[in-house]
């Protein structure tokens, strides 16, 4: 019984870093196309609410 628990913590720990590692390549521009015309201004208002709890 040890050794399947160890076998399926292994498993999860495994899981979880490929969720991480997926997650970071998601979010950062490693996997984004080269723009090579002019430059781009993108502006957002963001979704911040009030710090007043209004």
């Amino acid at each position: 019984m040890n050794r399947v628990k160890k076998r399926f913590k292994s498993k999860i720990a495994v899981i979880c870093f490929v969720v991480v590692v997926l997650i970071y390549l998601n979010n950062s521009s490693l996997l984004a196309e080269r723009h090579n015309g002019e430059p781009l201004l993108l502006a957002h208002r963001g979704g911040g609410g009030g710090v007043d709890g209004r």
